[in-house]
């Protein structure tokens, strides 16, 4: 019986942790729901513009990546709706058990107590005690079992409640099951609309496909001269001698936690190497690209101090701040706000986001921990 009780706690647990995962899943839904908002915006206003097609290739990848991670996530809700009905299922079935030997006994107790129903009997049955404390005793078996038969009725009663707790619950979370496997087809049928669009938008570009390979170039070309600067420079600063463990541990602490340094941000190239859709050759990112909304301000993700502010092909004014051994470095910005040797606290404005010829507002960000690349993703809030 013990054993039942406990079995059913556990299976009460996991149906709690189940629950929460789910609400953890339609949380990040709902972000990914909101940067898919946020796309189809800034969609919208590069359609008259024919420049911005290799902007509007990039939001569209990033919404069919925001997309699919939709659908894993209606996919793990799934899962853990299925697992929250098996789970009462089987509770239900612990119950039914423990309903069954309450009925047993309490019919038993009935009888019992049935036979025994006239007071005379229980008179004799006492007064024929050898003494008073055998006596005693028997008065309080004949009283328990009166108490006993109205406790297993109330608990019978409990038992068969929660029993259809646990029915209604099924039914309730069968119906959500339903609704967020709908929720799962719409959003395939979204995905592959999506996938049509930047096949379109594919093929539209392949007709600008010598500009294209000419912008590229100029790009990696841009890059390379930009890390051996960005190389340069970390070398020099990190060959000065300096105690900066506690800042090193302080920014290191911070991994997955450091705030986005644009608003509505949405990551339109990712560090690495990807494959160019239209071209069809490898790009090296050494940061992260972020779309985000015209005339937004980039700041600093984290306390440090300004070491560098410098303008460069294709990037336009770049700010490279110190945390310790760490550097963060913000490109493709104008009218600075700091200066060199100033200690800026996180969140600390450095300069707003340009608008580029092509009508796009990206933002360009790096992380270094010494002359290593970083990824950023890995360290920004997700």
């Amino acid at each position: 019986m013990q054993r039942r009780i406990l079995t059913f706690l556990l299976i009460v647990c996991s149906v709690a942790a189940q629950a929460q995962d789910v609400r953890r899943e339609q949380e990040r839904q709902k972000k990914l729901s909101e940067e898919i908002a946020l796309i189809d915006g800034r969609l919208e206003k590069t359609k008259s513009d024919q420049k911005s097609s290799t902007h509007a290739l990039s939001l569209i990848q990033a919404k069919i990546t925001a997309r699919n991670k939709i659908i894993q996530s209606l996919g793990r809700q799934i899962e853990s709706l299925d697992e929250q009905i098996r789970e009462k299922e089987a509770a239900i079935k612990l119950l039914n058990l423990r309903l069954d030997t309450l009925e047993m006994y309490h019919s038993r107790l009935v009888l019992n107590a049935y036979k025994n129903r006239d007071y005379k009997v229980w008179f004799m049955y006492v007064m024929s005690a050898k003494d008073l404390g055998q006596g005693l005793r028997r008065w309080q078996y004949l009283n328990n079992i009166s108490k006993e038969v109205n406790r297993q009725a109330v608990e019978i009663k409990s038992v068969k409640k929660e029993i259809s707790v646990q029915k209604s619950d099924i039914e309730t979370i069968k119906a959500q099951t339903e609704r967020t496997r709908r929720d799962e087809q719409t959003e395939r049928q979204s995905l592959k609309n999506e996938e049509g669009q930047m096949q379109k938008t594919i093929s539209s570009l392949k007709k600008q496909e010598k500009q294209m390979k000419k912008e590229l170039d100029t790009k990696k070309k841009e890059m390379a001269s930009l890390e051996k600067k960005i190389q340069q420079l970390l070398k020099s600063e990190m060959s000065k001698k300096k105690d900066s463990s506690s800042e090193d541990n302080s920014f290191e602490g911070m991994r997955g936690k450091l705030p986005w340094p644009v608003s509505e941000p949405v990551v339109v190239a990712h560090f690495g190497t990807t494959t160019d859709p239209v071209l069809k050759v490898k790009v090296q990112n050494n940061g992260v690209d972020i779309s985000t909304s015209e005339g937004c301000k980039a700041t600093a993700v984290f306390a440090g101090e300004v070491k560098y502010v410098l303008a460069f092909p294709g990037y336009n004014t770049c700010v490279l701040l110190q945390h310790g051994q760490y550097f963060t470095f913000y490109c493709k910005l104008k009218d600075i706000s700091v200066k060199v040797g100033d200690k800026v606290a996180a969140g600390t404005a450095l300069g707003t986001v340009v608008k580029d010829s092509k009508g796009a507002t990206v933002f360009h960000f790096q992380v270094w921990k010494g002359t290593e690349k970083q990824d950023p993703e890995k360290w920004l809030l997700q």
